[in-house]
């Protein structure tokens, strides 16, 4: 699956785009039993994806493995047509693989994110069983594992499988959000497979520790009971060290202001919450993937300090970064409890230095 050569003299990009439509079967994964109740049938969907194969020309793209990125559009149903109806997402994709692309089998995964159209939300009047969405515009992430088997010099056999969120991150309830679980089959079509660049991948920056200040902003209802929104803010601290290539590993502490928590208190018949009771602390562990000026970076973690029980211990985040310049980045992070209840969306802007 084409060839290594040792020059740095560049193809035209164009040469090394691809083609992919995917097949998806699966089910809704209700983590709530009044979702479960409704869930009639198994879901069905297609993906059509564009992508650009990398080809070495930068030193990340040796560090793993010559990925493809691409951007991609899915339409499927939720398992239910009249309460949950169906989405169609659009969304930025990166393929990881794993052995050496010289072989016709490959193995590897693929992380998405995006936006999401929900067909059918909360209505009190219309829909009122739709817990699950109360709005139409939400967040998408996908992961998935995948394998790719070479059938000719530019087509390749798709299988994998995977799981999808689809949420608006506590915007507006209701919000117990929608995951399922799909296989799926594809047909991958390349132009021109590229001619894969050994070119020197060191880094001139040898830089092994990176810390990080950020400041994050974001909003959340917590009952469709109460039509408000809070406002969240909060302060986060990060080290991270080099694991290898373009890989760090490390741990952060973040300070949260979240006044939604003394009404949280209050529903639940707690009596005297004071200002510290608005305060939450998070100490997360933090792996990321640096992919240029991009970086994925998944962090769980635990609450130090949380006064509102109800939702558990956990407190996750994924997150999506941009590096604006030398010290300054911006980042999308979704925030949940446990695995895959949202509990915000923060918008963070941050300083970063490396030594």
């Amino acid at each position: 699956m084409g060839s290594f050569i040792s020059i740095k003299a560049q193809e035209p990009w164009v040469k090394r785009l691809y083609f992919e439509t995917n097949y998806h079967y699966g089910f809704l994964l209700p983590h709530s039993e009044f979702i479960k109740y409704f869930v009639e049938k198994h879901i069905q969907g297609f993906q059509v994806n564009v992508g650009l194969m990398a080809n070495g020309e930068k030193a990340w793209h040796q560090s793993y493995n010559f990925p493809r990125l691409g951007i991609g559009y899915q339409r499927s149903g939720l398992g239910n047509d009249k309460i949950y109806g169906h989405f169609d997402a659009v969304f930025a994709y990166v393929d990881r693989y794993y052995l050496n692309w010289q072989n016709r089998f490959n193995i590897g995964n693929r992380l998405s994110f995006g936006g999401a159209y929900v067909s059918k939300k909360f209505d009190l009047e219309k829909n009122g069983t739709n817990l699950a969405i109360g709005t139409n515009i939400n967040a998408y992430v996908n992961y998935s594992i995948e394998s790719l088997i070479q059938v000719s010099p530019n087509i390749e056999f798709k299988l994998g499988a995977g799981i999808t969120h689809i949420s608006n991150g506590n915007f507006k309830q209701p919000n117990k959000g929608l995951n399922s679980f799909t296989a799926f089959s594809g047909i991958t079509y390349s132009i021109n497979k590229p001619k894969y660049l050994k070119v020197n991948s060191e880094k001139n920056d040898s830089s092994k520790h990176q810390f990080l200040v950020m400041a994050c902003y974001g909003r959340k209802q917590i009952s469709r009971k109460y039509d408000y929104n809070y406002s969240v803010i909060g302060l986060s601290g990060e080290y991270s060290h080099i694991i290898v290539g373009n890989s760090w590993g490390g741990a952060a502490l973040t300070v949260y202001h979240d006044p939604s928590l003394t009404k949280e208190l209050a529903l639940n018949d707690t009596i005297n919450a004071g200002y510290s009771d608005k305060i939450r602390i998070t100490f997360n562990l933090v792996y990321e993937l640096k992919m240029g000026k991009v970086s994925y970076v998944f962090q769980p973690g635990i609450y130090l300090k949380n006064s509102f029980k109800k939702n558990g211990s956990i407190s996750n985040r994924i997150a999506v970064r941009y590096q604006i310049n030398e010290n300054w980045n911006a980042g999308l992070t979704i925030k949940a409890h446990w695995f895959a209840i949202a509990d915000f969306f923060e918008w963070g802007i941050g300083y970063n230095w490396e030594k």
